[in-house]
């Protein structure tokens, strides 16, 4: 009994084991990638879905105006009830006068003046027709107005490029963030483990008679600064994640894991390359010389009252005092029309003239708009392309003072164990490695940074 009793034991903690306890498999968390970090926020950020939907708008916009184009049909329905019944007064006397001295026949005293009431239409009046409206001539204004909305759309596209450029840099700047804030813990981790070795080693000098009180009580101020500044570095880390996953429309509290790389270090392109390739590629120059393509086209609209508009207008009516205008006992129940319309405006005071000046001064905005842009990307490009060659060169200055601190750290504390130098000096050395340590990563990873920057500026997707 005891053995079976044993046995289920063992059976049923093996069960629970397995089934509690994470697997291998289950422990293993998958990293993000720099490329599907930019992949996912270009799909799933709110600023981007923002500009798609405006793109969705211009498309709409321009098939609402090409529409404009098109004969329109319009129907109305009218009923009307008048208090009287609506009259004629016809002249009896004039017209038996006039048939008389018509037929020549013997002058004879005048009919005296006598009128008569002729009936125009029942009190009750039901007019409904349709309407037909084509226009043929608006002085290019239609044609003008569906140039600019296809414009329009492209102009959207533009904006959506010009968000998709800044936001992949964003993601590169953030990413790169998380990494060198993952450095940073590990290097307040490692000196607070070699900050505890070396108050160990005081305490038991200062326990042999070896070091001074003062001595011992540096290396336990030195850890407890060390143990904060590790507190901060974690808390750092915290927040560098959530800036991340707030680009990527996360939760910003979701514990996004992130694949460390080594910075491929790479010769940049010639300045003048670089130049050129940025004022090919930036959606913001495309954007504004598209938008300028608008503003001429404006102008063309501005002018357009200066020339006549022309519809062809064609109408069916019936008119009739049922509901359905079927039954006219005063004249046709129905007809139908086809008209020629012609309007112009002949004056307005100058108001045509001043939309056009408008129209120009807008068009003028824009092309000083253009000339400071192209200036700025310029600029813009020369800053990246020199902050890029700058952070080449700290990389290798960073990475010989890092082994130099290390090597002194090391020396430093084994003199030290050796009795021959103070805590003061490990301590000190300890904080050069902790600042060659950061400088290094904070080149090394800058130099990626740096590279973000000018990927955008040149506009590479």
């Amino acid at each position: 009994m005891f053995v079976l009793r044993k046995s289920i034991f063992i059976f049923t903690s093996l069960v629970l084991i397995y089934f509690i306890l994470p697997t291998g498999n289950a422990q293993e968390v998958k990293k993000l990638s720099l490329e599907e970090a930019i992949e996912h926020a270009l799909k799933n950020n709110h600023r981007i879905k923002e500009v798609i939907e405006k793109e969705l708008q211009a498309i709409e916009d321009k098939e609402s105006i090409k529409k404009d184009l098109f004969f329109k049909l319009s129907t109305s329905y009218s009923y009307t009830r008048l208090r009287d019944e609506p009259y004629s007064l016809f002249p009896m006397s004039t017209s038996l006068n006039l048939l008389i001295d018509k037929l020549n026949l013997t002058p004879g005293p005048k009919i005296p003046h006598v009128s008569d009431r002729f009936l125009l239409s029942d009190k009750e009046r039901v007019v409904w027709g349709f309407t037909l409206t084509q226009p043929l001539f608006t002085g290019f204004a239609l044609i003008s107005k569906k140039k600019i909305a296809e414009l329009g759309v492209d102009v959207a596209k533009y904006e959506k490029e010009v968000v998709n450029l800044e936001l992949a840099r964003q993601v590169r700047l953030a990413y790169l963030n998380v990494l060198l804030a993952k450095r940073a813990v590990e290097i307040a981790e490692d000196e607070v483990k070699q900050l505890e070795a070396h108050a160990r080693d005081a305490e038991k000098f200062y326990e042999q008679g070896v070091v001074a009180h003062n001595d011992l009580l540096k290396s336990k101020v030195a850890l407890a600064s060390a143990s904060q500044k590790k507190e901060k570095a974690q808390a750092d880390l915290r927040i560098a994640i959530a800036g991340l996953n707030l680009l990527l429309a996360r939760d910003i509290n979701e514990n996004t894991i992130v694949e460390d790389f080594e910075p491929e270090i790479r010769e940049p392109q010639e300045l003048s390359s670089l130049l050129d390739t940025a004022l090919r590629q930036r959606p913001e120059i495309m954007l504004l010389k598209t938008s300028l393509e608008q503003a001429g086209l404006a102008i063309k609209i501005a002018k357009s009252t200066n020339y006549p508009q022309i519809f062809l207008i064609g109408q069916y009516e019936r008119v009739g005092h049922d509901l359905s205008a079927s039954t006219n006992d005063y004249g046709n129940d129905h007809n139908s029309s086809i008209t020629l319309m012609a309007k112009w405006n002949l004056f307005e005071w100058g108001k045509t003239q001043n939309e056009i000046k408008k129209a120009l001064h807008a068009k003028s905005a824009l092309e000083a708009r253009l000339k400071g842009l192209t200036d700025s990307i310029l600029l813009e490009v020369k800053q990246a392309h020199e902050n890029l060659k700058v952070s080449q060169v700290n990389i290798e200055t960073a990475r010989a003072a890092r082994m130099q601190a290390r090597e002194n750290f090391r020396i430093t504390d084994l003199q030290y164990k050796e009795g021959v130098t103070t805590s003061t000096e490990v301590l000190d050395a300890r904080a050069y490695l902790t600042q060659a340590e950061s400088n290094y990563f904070r080149a090394l990873y800058g130099y990626k940074m740096a590279e973000a920057d000018l990927i955008k500026a040149v506009g590479q997707k």
